[in-house]
């Protein structure tokens, strides 16, 4: 039993360790200026991570759950990556996250 509980503490202190150093690796801010763009999104996968800024090197900064088909702004983009509006907060996706929702083109008539 003690040999077990000591593999499990070793186990468990590399992967937190392991968790630590590859959090401390992420840049915090996007250095790059984003193209001001704005329309609606509609997210096409149920989990996804939000980052700090527009590439894998960024931190991310929130886990959003259960967002499959749930609505978001795009407010900017650089290549690959949109800065969307999440909850007051500006955080960037990989555009493979969404899809645009097309514009409505309302016609009115005299």
């Amino acid at each position: 039993m003690f040999r077990f509980l000591f593999k499990l503490i070793i186990v468990l202190s590399i992967i937190a360790w392991s968790i630590n150093a590859n959090a401390s690796n992420c840049l915090k801010n996007n250095d790059q200026k984003p193209i001001v763009e704005t329309y609606s999104g509609i997210f096409v996968v149920d989990v996804l991570n939000a980052r700090t800024g527009s590439g894998l090197q960024y931190c991310i900064e929130r886990v959003l759950n259960n967002v499959k088909g749930k609505e978001v702004q795009i407010v900017g983009s650089v290549k690959n990556w949109r800065m969307a509006l999440i909850d007051g907060q500006n955080l960037w996706i990989h555009k493979s996250l969404i899809t645009q929702i097309p514009p409505l083109n309302l016609k009115v008539s005299s």
